[in-house]
């Protein structure tokens, strides 16, 4: 990730630097009731607190569309009312990526056959990205192109499992549509999402990988020792001190 930056705002001269060549790159909102994200072309200027990260690829835009990433986001950042803040300090710069996210050709075929899909259902119902996703975690909506939208989410979301090489939570790992009774956090309720059980043992993976990461890194002279990975979801009175992964 080194020859990539991700940068907002005050950054801009490194940012404007890390675009130059690039057609396309990802933006993720910063304030959103979904964690979206989509590619803008060179010539869109977006502005703070908006992000923008230097991918121009595939791969990079499953995982960050993933529920893996998501689960990760909603973790670490906070909320405003029942928005989610994306603030790349907490939920982007520790993420651990799985290796060779950049060129894997599984997950650029399945992002690829996502975002297709995505953008023809928006067109065809002018509507924004929040609409379609109010739509995508409606129990009542079963109109075909957002069922098909649902399983092609679940197929990139295997697919990020699979490039983390956890197969058997590509297997066992289903979404359902989370209510108040089912859903104790009401960050996830009303969502089309893994029950927190599931959601727990990616967490827990994810925060090993970062640990692992961290650790290489201080071997490596590149990070400081002594610094705690994350707080233990099994601990919430704990206070996150991330090291970068």
């Amino acid at each position: 990730m080194s020859k990539y930056w991700w940068r907002w705002g005050a950054y801009r001269k490194e940012l404007n630097r890390a675009l130059v060549g690039l057609k396309r790159y990802i933006f993720v909102p910063n304030l959103s009731p979904h964690l979206l994200a989509a590619f803008i072309t060179a010539d869109v200027v977006t502005g703070a607190p908006h992000n923008v990260v230097a991918f121009p690829t595939m791969g990079p835009f499953a995982v960050l569309q993933s529920r893996i990433h998501e689960i990760w986001a909603r973790f670490f950042s906070s909320t405003l009312e029942d928005r989610l803040r994306y603030a790349p300090s907490d939920c982007f710069e520790t993420f651990p990526f799985p290796a060779g996210y950049e060129s894997d050709a599984a997950l650029e075929a399945a992002a690829q056959t996502y975002y297709d899909h995505r953008a023809a259902l928006m067109v065809a119902a002018n509507e924004g990205m929040t609409k379609t996703y109010n739509r995508f975690h409606d129990p009542e909506e079963r109109g075909a192109v957002i069922e098909t939208l649902r399983d092609l989410h679940g197929e990139m979301d295997r697919a990020v499992l699979h490039a983390y090489g956890w197969d058997d939570l590509a297997a066992e790992l289903r979404p359902e549509f989370l209510t108040e009774e089912s859903e104790n956090d009401h960050t996830y309720q009303n969502r089309y999402f893994w029950p927190a059980e599931a959601r727990d043992r990616v967490l827990a993976r994810l925060l090993a990988l970062n640990a692992d990461c961290h650790a290489a890194e201080v071997a490596e002279g590149r990070a400081p020792a002594g610094q705690a990975q994350a707080r233990d979801p099994e601990n919430e009175d704990s206070e996150p001190q991330l090291g970068l992964s």
